[in-house]
Formats: C-alpha cells, structure tokens, sequence
C-alpha cells in the first residue's frame, strides 16, 4: 500500500506540474505530460488493484489491461471445459462423447470407433469419468484434473508438440488452478462447471449477445486510450510507453508462496516436467526456474 500510495503521489504531482511535459530545442514547452503518455507495470492483479485504487483516490481514472484471464481464450479451454462437464455428470453419454473427443486427450479416431461400438469399452470409461466425479467430491478439482491428466498422459502428449506444447500445456495448469481458487468461493460442482463456462463461452462469442460484447469491448479500448496504462510486465514486452512506473518491482514472495503446484520445469536433460507437489525433490530446480523468468521480466520492465 505504501509503494502505491507513493507512486500515485507521484504521478499526480507530475500531472499537475504545469512544467512538466515534453520541450523542444529551445527549451520551449511544446506538450504537457498527459495521463494517457503514463503506464505503471505490475505483476499481478493484487498489485494493480492496490494502484489502481491510489490513483482512484487521488482523482486519476486508470484501466487494467489484464491478461489475467485470457487463458480461457484459448483452445484448450474448450477443451477442458468438456471433461470438466463430463467429469461433473459422468452419467450423461453426450458429455463423455464429448470429452474423449477433445483434441486435449488425443484419442486415435479407430480408437473412439472401438469404444463407441463395444459394450464394455464404453462401460470403463463411463466407470473412469465415475471415479473423477468422486475423486472431485472427495479431494477438489485440482486433484481430479490431475488424475485425469495423468491416466491420458496429457502433459506428455502435449510436449510433442515442441512449437506450442509448453504454452499449451502450461494453459492447462493455469485453468486447473484457477478453477481451484474459484471452487474455494462457489457453492459446489454445477456452479464451478457454469462459472467456467461462462468463461470460456464469453472469450470464444457464444451466445446471442457476443457482437454486443465485441462492440462494447471496443468502444470501451477507444476510450481506455485517455487513460493511465496499468499492464503486467508480461504482457508490456514489445511495447513502449512515454512514461514508466514501477512500484512493487522490488517487492517479492516467499519461496513457500511462489511454488504453486502443479507447475512445470526443466530436468537435468532440459526436458520439461510437471512438479505436481510442494514435496517434490525438484522444486529447487522450478525455484531457481522461477528467478531467472523474474530475472527476465525485470529486464523487460527497464526497457519499455
């Protein structure tokens, strides 16, 4: 709060300043520093909410240009929202044709044929998505995704894919634990499995009002454009802005608190793995893993 606070003090000030602004050769004031010329860069949505609501009471409007969220935009959102359905109402046929078809789990298209067309195929996977929707019950969600990823081999299938498989396999774990922190807040399985859906269905225009939304979102990023800037680090790479303010650039976790399983990292051999427990022998290597990306996001930072 401190470091927001004074960082907001500030950008009012300079705002404010009726000399500061941008001169010409011979010293002459030709602009005067505006708040749309202003980004702040966070690390998180706790850190933009803390400046946001600092600049707020200070009378400055500010936007967060979230990427918070924009993992259920991808594909493999779909795709999990499908054995995540079919993982909550196991005794529906549809949604398990479904989530056995999801490119998620890769299923060969013979292999699909021979589990609709035999009896007792189709009956163990009916008894599997059973044992996920107990599992979910018994031990969360996170406990059933990671079973379910670990019966398919997702997580390695997915690393075949040497282009895109680690973005893609990191989304599946980042969904996972959202849908973790927000089974914590709603009132059991169908209200986890609807909040998801909306989630997925509002990024990929379902439904009869996405081109409302679509113009809505449009006209609200035109008028964003007058605004101070708060962005994640992350999400700033490649972009520059006039000004830059970094106020939490020195602050950091706890060893304990930034190891949030499950998570990927590298083997001695530089083959990616899945630590699926803080009492895996390797999370040393996903710590040290962790410091060189914060390392890397730092130099992103000083140079937008």
């Amino acid at each position: 709060r401190a470091a927001a606070n004074h960082h907001a003090n500030l950008i009012a000030s300079l705002l404010n300043d009726p000399q500061a602004g941008y001169y010409n050769g011979d010293d002459k004031l030709e602009q005067r520093v505006k708040t749309s010329d202003i980004a702040v860069l966070v690390n998180n949505f706790n850190e933009a909410n803390a400046i946001k609501k600092a600049l707020s009471d200070r009378g400055l409007k500010s936007v967060y240009l979230s990427d918070r969220e924009s993992v259920f935009a991808q594909r493999v959102a779909k795709d999990l929202l499908a054995l995540v359905s079919a993982c909550a109402e196991p005794r529906d046929p549809s949604l398990i044709r479904s989530a056995l078809a999801t490119q998620l789990l890769g299923l060969p298209l013979a292999e699909l044929e021979h589990i609709h067309s035999h009896e007792r195929e189709w009956e163990e996977r009916v008894e599997q998505f059973l044992s996920y929707h107990d599992q979910w019950q018994r031990q969360g969600v996170l406990a059933m995704l990671h079973s379910l990823l670990h019966d398919h081999q997702v997580p390695a299938k997915l690393l075949e894919d040497r282009i895109h498989g680690e973005r893609q396999l990191s989304d599946v774990l980042h969904i996972a634990e959202l849908l973790q922190q927000q089974s914590l807040v709603l009132d059991g399985i169908p209200a986890l499995v609807n909040h998801f859906a909306e989630q997925v269905n509002e990024r990929h225009g379902f439904g009869s009002n996405s081109r409302t939304q679509s113009d809505e979102q449009q006209l609200r990023l035109e008028s964003d454009d007058e605004l101070i800037k708060i962005i994640t680090i992350h999400k700033s790479k490649g972009l520059q802005y006039p000004l830059v303010f970094m106020p939490f650039v020195a602050y950091t976790q706890a060893e304990a608190y930034r190891i949030k399983p499950p998570a990927v990292y590298h083997d001695e051999n530089g083959e990616l793995q899945v630590l699926w427990s803080k009492d895996d022998d390797n999370k040393q290597r996903l710590s040290n893993e962790i410091l060189a990306e914060d390392l890397r996001k730092m130099y992103v930072a000083v140079t937008r």
